[in-house]
């Protein structure tokens, strides 16, 4: 689930199935199961999902392809539905963060990274034993394939949990949901 304020983005199991049934039936032109670069842009926007530019589709197209196959399979878009819808909100606060956190470039956040992050001198310091537990707790909610490392679309679900170690505090009288804190390099 992901949550932005008041925004509250999930899908029910039996939406999925219906979600799947409909890009099937009216994005997947030639019926192979997957969605084609040409076929992305329709199907995106069919599910309320806006990518803006050419660059984003690129992100997208990267980062979500979990089989890493260069398509996005119907599967993959379902699957990462809310994900993507959270992505398409907030790509720019997204991939900067994410940026930020995977300090050697590699498309993933590892633990080290996060480790250093979390326990870096500042007004988000934790010691040594309260990052471990933070992040013991990200794993378990988190990596979902379990491979010790935190993918992109990994990072959309932690980053929009409402219990995310980097929001900032609540301002008054803002009408927006809250930006994250910006993470220092």
């Amino acid at each position: 689930m992901a949550n932005f304020g008041n925004d509250v983005v999930t899908l029910s199991e039996d939406s999925k199935k219906y979600l799947k049934e409909q890009l099937l039936k009216y994005s997947d032109t030639n019926k192979d199961g997957v969605i084609s670069k040409d076929e992305i842009w329709d199907c995106l926007n069919y599910i309320g999902i806006n990518i803006d530019d050419e660059k984003s589709m690129d992100v997208v197209m990267e980062l979500f392809d979990t089989n890493e196959d260069g398509d996005l399979s119907v599967d993959e878009i379902v699957n990462q539905w809310e994900e993507l819808q959270v992505h398409s909100l907030r790509s720019e606060e997204l991939m900067t963060c994410f940026e930020k956190l995977d300090k050697n470039g590699d498309g993933f956040i590892r633990l080290p990274e996060l480790r250093a992050v979390l326990t870096k001198k500042g007004r988000n310091q934790f010691s040594g034993t309260e990052a471990a537990e933070i992040i013991q707790e990200l794993k378990l909610k988190f990596d979902k394939n379990n491979d010790g490392k935190f993918s992109y679309p990994e990072f959309v679900q932690m980053y929009a949990d409402t219990e995310f170690h980097f929001k900032p505090k609540e301002k008054k009288n803002e009408t927006l949901p809250d930006a994250k804190v910006s993470m220092e390099d």
